[in-house]
């Protein structure tokens, strides 16, 4: 349900939300999906009614936390935080929509290829999986030692995470066991 981020090299390195999806085999492309959201008319050229169904779907995620803020006057409180969590995740979905008619429309021309990078909201993502960008950076790592099956280390490294530590970056300290 959720989007990756990556930065956008058309927008200066931008941190967005994006679709990644796999064109030809090897071949990894990134769609900004949060631009699309954000500004449904760039979607115009690529069907009709595209920014106008993205625009009630954005107003349908509206209405459903304006119902449940009315709502927590006669049933009750909880009602205000049911609506507004409705309302955050059908703006995810709204924004994974955005990018996937964008992907749809890349599929069927390649002039829509051409336009949407023209337009800044398609990039060439290298060297990275779709399904996990945790896993390509692992990857680029273990690509770097270049450790060779005979080849037994000397030491390792573990993992020891202190207690009470809220982010695992911060809760996490490498020792070195001789």
């Amino acid at each position: 349900m959720f989007l990756s981020c990556r930065p956008n090299p058309h927008h200066g390195g931008r941190m967005t939300r994006v679709l990644v999806f796999e064109k030809t085999p090897g071949t990894h492309f990134a769609i900004d999906a949060e631009a699309l959201h954000r500004k449904p008319e760039l979607l115009k050229p690529f069907g009709r009614g595209l920014d106008v169904r993205i625009r009630v779907l954005d107003a349908l995620a509206y209405l459903a936390a304006l119902i449940g803020v009315l709502a927590a006057l006669p049933v009750g409180w909880w009602t205000a935080g049911v609506g507004v969590l409705v309302c955050v995740l059908m703006l995810a979905v709204n924004r994974k929509t955005a990018g996937r008619l964008a992907r749809a429309a890349t599929d069927r021309s390649t002039e829509n290829f051409r336009q949407l990078h023209e337009i800044g909201c398609l990039w060439l993502v290298k060297g990275s999986s779709p399904k996990s960008p945790r896993m390509a950076a692992i990857r680029a790592v273990a690509v770097n030692i270049r450790i060779r099956p005979t080849e037994v280390p000397r030491w390792s490294f573990r993992l020891v995470r202190t207690p009470g530590a809220f982010l695992p970056s911060l809760g996490a300290s490498i020792i070195r066991v001789a």
